[in-house]
């Protein structure tokens, strides 16, 4: 089937096991994996309780900033990893940079030195964020957010999805 959005009613139709509940947000519903992608601050210390207690392990935030600090604590706390936005969009962040250059139309490059540019500016990122975890006493604080290597398919010896 090829992709397109459908609508409500067509999605069910084509996908039965699928549920739509007017005018409410899906964190209730049980889960391994949220992907929120609404808006900024979407999912608050309600949300939050909402998700561990639906099962959730792993929130991957697909929006800018969907979880408010409380919620993160809260979700943290709760042994469910949270992988925040930056490093999830790091990525499409990094083919804007490379857009914004007035070059860009004129240059060519493989599908594999591409990719490799990307990834590296997603490794840049991780190595950031993580400099910056560790300076502010984050990463002290909150150990799992080296388990998020594998959001940017770094190899860590030791460590397997």
């Amino acid at each position: 089937m090829p992709l397109s959005i459908l609508p409500n009613r067509e999605y069910l139709k084509t996908f039965p096991r699928a549920k739509y509940i007017n005018d409410a947000k899906p964190w209730g519903e049980q889960c391994d994996i949220a992907f929120p992608c609404a808006s900024q601050n979407e999912i608050d210390q309600g949300e939050a309780l909402s998700i561990i207690s639906s099962g959730c392990r792993v929130l991957i935030e697909c929006s800018n900033m969907p979880c408010t600090g409380q919620a993160v604590d809260i979700l943290r706390k709760a042994k469910v990893h949270v992988a925040p936005a930056k490093a999830t969009a790091a990525g499409g962040v990094a083919v804007g940079e490379l857009e914004l250059n007035p070059e860009f139309s004129l240059m060519q490059w493989s599908v594999e030195d591409f990719e490799n540019k990307i990834q590296e500016a997603v490794k840049q990122t991780y190595d950031r964020s993580m400099k910056a975890a560790q300076e502010y006493g984050i990463l002290k604080e909150n150990p799992e957010l080296v388990s998020l290597r594998y959001l940017v398919h770094l190899p860590t010896p030791g460590f397997s999805l």
